[in-house]
Parts: structure tokens; C-alpha cells; sequence
């Protein structure tokens, strides 16, 4: 689910205007333009833009796991 609403299967511009700024917010499109920018395809960012938000929601979400986690031991 997350890779079709993230443009990985179907472009992003195709989407409605709601859905377009939804598929922005997701680690899939951002994966998808990292890897656009490592074959040398055109995508909406630079390689280093999409690394650095690919990594920071990693940081992001792994940190909430070991939150979830530590509270669900406790």
C-alpha cells in the first residue's frame, strides 16, 4: 500500500492535490527518489535531500519503536 500512495508504482502527478502532498510525507517516495537520483533519473529532489528525510523518519520511527517497546516490557 505504502509504495503505490508513495509514487513508486504510479507517478505522483497523477494523484489529486491531497493525495499528492499525502505520498510527500511517506518514506516510500522518498526511497523512490533516492534511487531516482542514484540511476540519474530526474526526480522532484537531489539524491542528498531524499537521504537526508529517508533517514531522518528512520530516526524517527525507529526511536518510537524502542519507545512502544520499552513500554509495552514495562
Amino acid at each position: 500500500g505504502l509504495s503505490a500512495l508513495g509514487g513508486l508504482w504510479i507517478p505522483i502527478f497523477v494523484f489529486p492535490e491531497i493525495m499528492q502532498t499525502f505520498a510527500r510525507c511517506l518514506p516510500s517516495y522518498h526511497l523512490g527518489e533516492l534511487a531516482l537520483s542514484v540511476s540519474g533519473a530526474p526526480g522532484a529532489h537531489d539524491g542528498l535531500t531524499a537521504l537526508l528525510v529517508a533517514g531522518l523518519m528512520t530516526l524517527l520511527l525507529a526511536g518510537l519503536t524502542v519507545f512502544a517497546w520499552s513500554r509495552q516490557r514495562a
